[in-house]
């Protein structure tokens, strides 16, 4: 369950989830443990894939240094994911591909305000790569929203690696 900031929740100060560098409470909230409306049949369902990549974005936003890093990185070349993914494979593989070949322009696509023309360019900048790292299996409608959470998954996830830690 997600909620807005400053929303109670029966027992609580405030939304748990919310609260500004409460670890345990984050982990609440991704597991879903508790709901931000108690008195209500309101729920919000959210794609477990889509949540992380939020949050990886959100961390990624709030030190500018990650994304410096990433953006740092040298540019390689894009290795073309295998055939027959799942969708879910497909955007963790092709994700990766995008942050592997070019990491500066993901770091630019994640810099870049949500939904704005600048956001669409940063999309438009990969190029070619685009393509170099879609599986040939696949069709693939642009939905940046969705991109935009993979790769900050991704982006985050790599920063782990690099710094010895796994368990991300």
């Amino acid at each position: 369950m997600l909620c807005a900031h400053g929303t109670r929740n029966v027992g609580e100060p405030a939304c748990a989830g919310c609260r500004k560098g409460s670890l345990e409470k984050a982990k609440q909230l991704a597991q879903g443990r508790f709901s931000c409306f108690p008195d209500s049949k309101l729920a919000v369902a959210v794609r477990g894939d889509i949540f992380y990549g939020e949050l990886a974005g959100a961390m990624l936003e709030r030190t500018p240094a990650r994304l410096d890093a990433i953006a740092a990185r040298g540019t390689g070349a894009a290795q073309r994911p295998g055939t027959g993914l799942s969708d879910g494979q497909f955007m963790i593989a092709y994700s990766q591909c995008l942050l592997a070949a070019e990491p500066g322009k993901t770091a630019a696509f994640l810099r870049a305000p949500r939904g704005t023309p600048a956001e669409r360019a940063a999309v438009v900048a990969y190029g070619e790569t685009l393509s170099d790292c879609m599986p040939t299996d696949i069709s693939y409608s642009m939905n940046i929203p969705d991109l935009r959470a993979h790769l900050a998954f991704a982006a985050y996830r790599s920063l782990l690696v690099e710094g010895g830690k796994t368990d991300a």
